[in-house]
């Protein structure tokens, strides 16, 4: 159990200055300095100086430098410098290039704007804010942008990707995508996959283990492809549970097609201008906006932007969260994406007390597994601290619903 109510470490044991001396007295000039500059300017946020929180949020979280500057409104440099006080020892940059400019890939409108509509390839986005290729990969996927196929891109076409083999597992094992849909995502061909997980040892699936491969015969196919979108007007996610495959290989064999996407005018866009309604499509009943926007005919930005008006926040959501107050939940902290993501690729993509897996809980209950604070988050102090995967676990709806209802009833 992670300990809880952590206190600040006293500044005077991070350093042991001498007392005395003409080297003490330069040291203690500069921080009188050093002090004086500081209340002139807005003080930047000094969490830093705590061993602990620093030690979790770096460590713990694994998160960047960059990252935890940005944070605090101070430079790498000194997120650096009180690495080396606290005695942290810090990733090399060969092992980790996670150290880059991880802030823009963070800002979705940015990176949708360089991939997108500039066309910058993985591989360019990745040189240019020095990480990896599978780095903007993860924040595509994140931020549910649409990587463009090998045909659309052949500069697309991002044999390093594979070539990592925590990136390849991770798409092909623990998210079940078949061949055809990892050679989509990095944009080569489905021999190169095969090519790469036998150089890995990743196990292939044969054909009979595979089903969950879905058929991509009639997708092949533009006429029927466009016929059940556009005259049959049935939503990707149904065109793509006919076929038992992902909604993004539909939308991948749409693009190849030359077939348009439902715009803002095509659909029915008085419908986001109920407030009340979208709020309770995307909060209470848990619905994403990819899904919102295809009932409705209408491209996921569309339904993105009538939210933005109407202050519906796009990071957490849903009445069954255990922390539900009726319009939101509470913040759990920059990293609690990053730590969710882990713990459930962690856990297999599986309710830990049940087993039931991610696949069969959107069909039971249309919601994604939940990820639970075995320690509640409210009893910490710093959500670095309470978000250590030691105290994360993946549980399904019920599973959470009466682990929580048993919390509740043990605190009265």
């Amino acid at each position: 159990m992670i300990e809880q109510n952590p206190q600040s470490q006293d500044d005077g044991a991070i350093t042991d200055y001498q007392s005395s001396g003409e080297a003490g007295q330069r040291v203690r000039a500069r921080e009188r300095a050093n002090d004086d500059d500081s209340a002139e300017a807005t003080t930047p946020d000094e969490t830093y100086r705590n061993r602990e929180w620093l030690h979790a949020e770096y460590v713990g979280n694994e998160r960047p430098i960059t990252e935890i500057a940005s944070q605090l409104d101070v430079s790498p440099s000194t997120i650096q410098n009180w690495l080396d006080r606290h005695d942290i020892e810090t990733r090399d940059q060969s092992v980790s290039r996670s150290d880059g400019d991880i802030e823009k890939l963070q800002n979705e409108s940015w990176l949708e704007t360089q991939y997108v509509e500039r066309e910058s390839s993985i591989c360019e986005i990745g040189a240019e804010l020095n990480v990896s290729a599978s780095t903007v990969s993860n924040w595509l996927d994140r931020h549910g942008i649409e990587m463009r196929t090998q045909s659309e891109s052949q500069t697309d076409g991002d044999i390093s990707l594979l070539q990592d083999r925590s990136w390849l597992q991770e798409h092909y094992i623990e998210q079940q995508l078949s061949a055809p849909e990892v050679a989509d995502k990095a944009g080569v061909s489905k021999s190169a996959v095969y090519t790469w997980l036998d150089q890995h040892g990743i196990e292939t699936r044969s054909m009979s283990e595979a089903k969950a491969d879905g058929d991509t015969e009639p997708l092949q196919d533009p006429e029927w492809l466009r016929e059940q979108y556009h005259d049959g007007e049935q939503s990707t996610y149904d065109i793509a549970a006919e076929c038992g495959v992902t909604r993004p290989t539909v939308c991948n064999w749409m693009r190849r097609h030359g077939i348009q996407f439902r715009d803002q005018t095509d659909g029915d866009v008085e419908q986001l201008l109920d407030g009340e309604w979208l709020r309770e499509q995307y909060c209470e009943q848990d619905r994403p906006t990819t899904a919102i926007a295809d009932e409705l005919g209408l491209d996921h930005r569309t339904v993105r932007k009538y939210m933005d008006k109407h202050g519906i926040d796009r990071k957490y959501r849903g009445k069954h969260h255990h922390m539900w107050k009726g319009g939101g939940v509470e913040y759990y902290g920059p990293s609690w994406p990053q730590q969710r993501a882990k713990t459930l690729r962690r856990d297999d993509f599986e309710c830990q007390n049940c087993g039931i897996g991610r696949d069969d809980h959107y069909e039971k209950f249309d919601l994604d597994l939940n990820v639970h604070h075995v320690q509640p988050f409210r009893t910490f102090d710093s959500a670095a601290i309470a978000n250590q995967l030691d105290n994360l676990v993946t549980l399904c709806h019920s599973c959470h619903l009466k682990i929580e209802r048993t919390n509740e009833v043990s605190e009265q």
